[in-house]
C-alpha cells in the first residue's frame, strides 16, 4: 500500500499515468465504499475504446453494463479489503471487443491508513489466454490418450498373466510325470517353464507400472476464487442484469484453466436458457470440486429444451448444442463427470459437474448439495433493477 500526504500527491500520480504508454486508470474510493472513475489515461482509452469524457467523474454503475460493473467494483472492494496490491485476470467485455487483461491495483492511502484511491494497470494477455485455452484442451486430449493407453497396457498385462500362470501350472505337471529318455526333452520343458516365468515378470512390472501411473496421474492444481470466474463469465453472458444470479463466493484448489474454460460454457448456457435466474454452487465432494449450475428454462419431458436440444448433450445425439458438448467433452478428458441432475425448487434444469483436484477422480456417487446449511460466502447477485450485493444460503 503507498501512503500519500495530500490530494496533491494523488495529482501528481494522475500526471505521471498520463504519460505512460500502457493502459493505466485510477478509482477514487467513497466514503460509503463506493467507487467513482478518477481517471482513464490515454493509452487505456486507445487499447479499450473507452472515451475518457464519458465516464471519468462518474459511478461505475452509471457508465458500464450492470453485470461489468458489478465485477469490476468487486475487484475494487477486495483491493480496498486486502489494504494490499493485488493481481487477477479477467474477461471483459469493452468497446474492442471480450478481452483477457492482467490487472493490477494498487491502493494509495493516507497516512491514517485509509485507502483514498486506486491505481490501476492492465495489460492485454488475450493472445496468450488465447494460446494456453487451446493448449489446455490439447493437453486433455493428449493424456485422456496417454491414459486410454496405460489402462489397455494394464488391462492386457492383467489378461496375459493368468494363461501364463497357467501354462506354468502345466508345464509342472508335465514335468513330473515325465521319463527322461536322454534325448533333450526335459530340458526343453525347463526351459520352457523358464521363459514363462520371465514373461510372468515383465507382465507384472507392467500392471504394477501401469496401475502406479493411473493412480498417482494428477491434473495441475492451483487456489483461486471460483466466484471470480464465475463473474467474469456472468458480465460477458447477462451484461444488462437481465436475470438474477446466484454465485458461489469461495476459494478452491483445483484445475482453474479446465474449470475456467468449462464453467464459462455452462454459464452461458444457463444464461441463454434461463427465464429470470440461474445459480451456480460449488462445494468440495471427497478430493474434487463438485459444481451445479442451474437455469429456470423451458424444458420437456425433464431431459430436454423446448426446441428439442437435451440438456445435457450427448455426441451422438442429432441436434446438439456443439458449445455445451464441449464443455462436457472437457470435463471428461480432464478426468470429472458431468450428470443430469434434479434440479432444485424454482429451477427447471440442473447440470452437475465434478473437477478433480488432488486426484484424478473424486469420491463416488453425487454431491449432497446442502438445503439449509452453506459454505462460507455465497452471493446473491441482484437483477438490473437493484445495484447491492447481499449475501444468502443455499436453498
Amino acid at each position: 500500500m503507498k501512503h500519500i500526504t495530500s490530494e496533491g500527491d494523488i495529482s501528481r500520480i494522475e500526471a505521471l499515468a498520463e504519460i505512460i504508454d500502457q493502459p493505466m486508470f485510477m478509482i477514487d474510493v467513497k466514503p460509503n465504499g463506493g467507487f467513482i472513475i478518477r481517471k482513464i489515461n490515454t493509452a487505456h482509452s486507445r487499447d479499450t475504446g473507452i472515451d475518457p469524457a464519458l465516464v471519468e467523474g462518474k459511478n461505475p454503475f452509471d457508465v458500464l453494463p450492470v453485470r461489468l460493473a458489478e465485477t469490476v467494483c468487486a475487484n475494487y472492494a477486495n483491493c480496498v479489503k486486502s489494504r494490499g496490491r493485488i493481481s487477477y485476470e479477467e474477461l471483459l467485455e469493452l468497446n474492442t471487443g471480450a478481452r483477457w487483461w492482467k490487472t493490477t491495483l494498487t491502493p494509495l492511502a493516507d497516512m491514517r491508513g485509509t485507502v483514498l484511491t486506486l491505481l490501476g494497470n492492465s495489460v492485454d494477455v488475450t493472445d496468450q489466454k488465447a494460446a494456453e485455452l487451446n493448449a489446455i484442451q490439447e493437453l486433455a486430449l493428449s493424456q485422456r490418450e496417454k491414459a486410454d493407453m496405460q489402462v489397455f497396457a494394464t488391462l492386457a498385462a492383467r489378461d496375459v498373466a493368468d494363461p501364463l500362470a497357467t501354462l506354468v501350472g502345466m508345464l509342472d505337471l508335465l514335468a513330473g510325470d515325465f521319463v527322461d529318455m536322454g534325448d533333450g526333452k526335459v530340458e526343453m520343458i525347463s526351459a520352457s517353464r523358464n521363459i514363462a516365468m520371465r514373461a510372468m515378470g515383465v507382465v507384472d512390472r507392467v500392471q504394477k507400472h501401469g496401475e502406479g501411473l493411473i493412480s498417482s496421474s494428477k491434473q495441475p492444481t492451483s487456489e483461486f476464487c471460483i466466484g471470480h470466474i464465475c463473474k467474469d463469465a456472468v458480465a460477458l453472458s447477462d451484461p444488462e442484469g437481465r436475470l438474477a444470479i446466484e454465485l458461489p463466493e469461495m476459494r478452491v484448489n483445483g484445475d482453474k484453466a479446465g474449470l475456467q474454460l468449462a464453467l464459462h460454457r455452462l454459464i452461458r448456457n444457463a444464461c441463454e436458457q434461463a427465464k429470470s435466474r440461474i445459480s451456480v454452487k460449488c462445494m468440495i465432494q471427497g478430493s474434487g470440486i463438485a459444481l451445479q449450475v442451474c437455469d429456470d428454462g423451458d424444458v420437456v419431458n425433464g431431459s430436454k429444451r423446448r426446441d428439442g436440444r437435451a440438456i445435457l448433450p450427448e455426441s451422438n445425439d442429432n441436434f446438439v448444442d456443439s458449445e455445451l458438448l464441449a464443455a462436457v467433452s472437457l470435463i471428461e478428458m480432464r478426468g470429472g463427470s458431468a450428470l443430469l441432475a434434479v434440479p432444485p425448487a424454482g429451477m427447471t434444469a440442473a447440470i452437475e459437474a465434478t473437477f478433480p483436484s488432488i486426484q484424478p477422480k473424486v469420491s463416488e456417487g453425487r454431491p449432497a448439495w446442502p438445503v439449509a446449511a452453506a459454505p462460507p460466502k455465497t452471493m446473491a447477485v441482484s437483477p438490473k433493477h437493484s445495484k447491492n450485493y447481499e449475501k444468502t444460503r443455499w436453498t
